[in-house]
């Protein structure tokens, strides 16, 4: 019995080490160009926000992983517009905790004794907004920035935003030794800002953005 106990003990400990073995954790930080998609309304520009977090590479087999990620990501957009020949610009800021999963094709000498290899990534993301606001600043003559407004966003009726959002990912990056580059496109499902006349439910905004990190594995 003692043996069999010393057996399954061992057994035990060699898993849970070779688990931890496989998961590679990663650092990432960078910028992203978000906008959104809208339907109705003025033409809308890329805004540069951030982004960063959590990465951890599960290595499955050889040449393909799964990558959850925690991440702070900041999306939103840019808007100009004329009132009265008076011009305005208004930035739209919301602060997501966002959660991809992401399944990770990698080619190339690939891990933290290897030289150089890069992949290519797809997959599912959720976030939740915690906090959001626009800011409408009024340019003068000459282009000089004048007085700014800003609005703290609530997520209820009062300003009929949603904090939930989802959507789906696809990235490719580069390897260098324990650092990587990655280019990343974010496309949003969920109606961020659902219509608010007619019968139908037509979404007005869903979230893009690009976002381009530099990250280090451990």
């Amino acid at each position: 019995m003692r043996t069999l106990r010393i057996l399954i003990a061992s057994t035990l400990l060699s898993t849970a080490f070779s688990l931890q073995a496989q998961i590679i954790p990663g650092l990432k930080g960078g910028i992203n160009l978000a906008t959104t998609a809208q339907e109705n309304g003025p033409d809308i520009q890329s805004a540069i926000a951030a982004t960063g977090g959590l990465s951890f590479d599960l290595n499955l087999w050889n040449h393909f992983t799964l990558q959850p990620e925690l991440l702070f990501i900041q999306k939103g957009s840019k808007t100009e517009f004329d009132i009265l020949g008076l011009k305005f610009e208004q930035i739209i800021t919301l602060n997501y905790i966002e959660v991809p999963l992401l399944a990770k094709v990698r080619f190339g000498n690939y891990g933290e004794d290897e030289d150089f290899g890069f992949y290519a990534a797809a997959g599912p993301w959720a976030g939740f907004a915690f906090s959001g606001k626009s800011r409408t600043t009024q340019f003068l003559s000459g282009g000089i920035r004048g007085d700014s407004v800003v609005e703290e966003f609530k997520f209820d009726d009062s300003d009929n935003r949603k904090r939930f959002d989802y959507g789906a990912s696809g990235a490719v990056g580069i390897v260098l030794n324990r650092i990587i580059i990655e280019g990343r496109y974010n496309y949003g499902l969920a109606k961020i800002l659902p219509a608010t006349t007619g019968m139908d439910n037509t979404p007005v905004q869903q979230t893009r953005g690009i976002s381009v990190t530099l990250g280090v594995v451990f």
